[in-house]
């Protein structure tokens, strides 16, 4: 499971792809929404009020949502890789999807793109069926 989210060789397929994306994507705005309700930021705050909550915030609450983040920033950047790898492409092409905008186009095409048949310089082909014994 490791190696899933945060190994940058091989290959993943579209499915998993997509749910493995979806997790980082819900565990980053889980700790997103909790730093703003630890932070009292409402609808129509001002800054100043945003600096006096958020330096109030226990030092370990900021140590674990920055783990967090560079872990969910970083699986990302992993499954990407392998994603690109499945359709037989440089695994480079994921700091395209460093750009905000392009980032969700990226993702689409990711989640749309037809994997290569049978193994590629990257791997094995992860569709493939393991032989009988």
């Amino acid at each position: 499971m490791l190696h899933f989210f945060f190994g940058f060789d091989g290959r993943v397929r579209r499915t998993n792809f997509f749910f493995g994306a979806l997790v980082t994507g819900l565990v980053a705005s889980a700790f997103g929404l909790h730093w703003l309700h630890m932070s009292h930021v409402r609808v129509g705050w001002d800054y100043d009020a945003f600096e006096a909550a958020r330096w109030s915030m226990p030092p370990g609450f900021w140590a674990v949502g920055t783990i967090v983040g560079i872990g969910c920033f970083w699986a990302k950047l992993a499954l990407t890789v392998k994603r690109w790898h499945d359709t037989g492409a440089t695994g480079w092409l994921t700091l395209l999807s460093l750009i905000p905008v392009i980032e969700f186009l990226i993702f689409v095409l990711l989640c749309l793109l037809p994997p290569t048949r049978g193994p590629n310089q990257y791997g094995s082909d992860p569709r493939a069926m393991p032989a009988a014994v």
